[in-house]
């Protein structure tokens, strides 16, 4: 049987971790700019269609799903993370790694434009 080969051409995902932040009466601040954010890892991605049950999962967790992408397996990118496409700033709702191909699915939320 012969390998698929996979195709991370439909963008470039930078994975982010949020500084912590406080305001002056101690509630968390949130990212504005790419100075509140750490640089984790730079992903190419390949965008895949948002079936109805990614979506009502998302629900479920709570999140809305923007997007959701599919990147090489890394151990690096945690739910917690942040990814900037296009300057524009998601939140990591999901990650679901498949071992077998090597492949991490990514399922993201909107946030909004990120100043660079």
């Amino acid at each position: 049987m012969a390998k698929m080969n996979k195709n991370y051409n439909d963008g470039v995902a930078y994975i982010y971790e949020e500084k912590v932040k406080k305001s002056s009466f101690q509630a968390k601040e949130n990212c504005k700019t790419l100075d509140d954010l750490k640089f984790i890892i730079k992903l190419n991605f390949e965008e895949m269609s948002k079936r109805q049950q990614d979506v009502m999962f998302a629900e479920s967790l709570g999140n809305s799903l923007s997007m959701k992408i599919r990147t090489p397996l890394k151990d690096c990118v945690k739910n917690r993370h942040k990814a900037i496409i296009n300057s524009y700033l998601y939140n990591i709702s999901y990650i679901d790694p498949n071992k077998k191909n090597n492949d991490l699915y990514i399922y993201l939320e909107g946030v909004g434009e990120i100043v660079e």
